[in-house]
Order: structure tokens, then sequence, then C-alpha cells
């Protein structure tokens, strides 16, 4: 068993979240089709329907998200959801983040990834300590 060391670089490495609608799919593809074969994280699509396969390396797993009361509910819930694990928990760590942010026409995803956008450049940027690259749909 290995012993844990809080010095240690972090074993994950570079993050990836893409989070959008089945309306986001051919833009999504593109971009999953260009991620690096050693990115590890998650896919969110918001659908009541299942999605099909996309081009996404190993360690990126794709998720369903059904549909919320209101567009972008369940989608926005999911996110935080993602980031409260991976991102602010951790936030010491050195860690690289990639985030492909769609359902931008949903006013609550709207919120959602300016709510992010603001959090990462105060609280990791500040610190020197992750570099973070978004893109949007």
């Amino acid at each position: 068993m290995q012993n844990f060391d809080p010095v240690a670089p972090d074993p994950v490495g570079e993050l990836t979240l893409a989070a959008g609608t089945r309306d986001d799919l051919p833009a999504l593809r593109a971009w999953l089709a260009s991620l690096p074969a050693g990115a590890y994280g998650q896919v969110l699509i918001e659908s009541d329907e299942p999605v099909g396969s996309l081009p996404t390396p190993e360690l990126v797993s794709v998720n369903r998200v059904p549909l919320g009361l209101e567009p972008g509910e369940g989608l926005s819930r999911a996110v935080r959801a993602w980031c409260d694990e991976w991102l602010w928990v951790d936030s010491d760590v050195d860690r690289s983040v990639q985030l492909w942010m769609g359902a931008e026409e949903q006013p609550v995803m709207r919120e959602c990834w300016g709510r992010i956008d603001r959090r990462i450049s105060r609280r990791h940027y500040a610190a020197g300590a992750t570099q973070a690259m978004s893109q949007h749909a």
C-alpha cells in the first residue's frame, strides 16, 4: 500500500469538465476529439433521451443528466457537484482544468458558468495554483 504524500504532484493532472444539452453535441464532439489522451474528467449532457457515443479519452466518462423542472436546473446541480468534488476541496493542489461550457442559452446555466469562472479566477489564479482553460460552446 502506498502512503499518501500531501506534497506530491497531483496524480490526476489535467481535469476536464464539459457540460451541455443535446443541442450542443455537434460542437462538443469536435472539442472532445481534440482532448489529450491523458485527460481525466466528465461530460454531462442534459437530456431525457440517450445521447449516443462521444469521442472521449479513456478516462473521460459521459453521463446523461435528466431534465429538471426548468431547463438547466439538473445540469447546473451536476456541474456544481463536480466542481465541489474536484476543484474546491483540493484548492491547494496544482491542477490544470479544461472546461467546455454549453447550455448557455439557459439562464440557470449562464449563472452557473459565471459563478464558476469567477470562483476559479478568484481562488486559483490569485493563488497561482491552477491554470484553467474554458471554452464556450
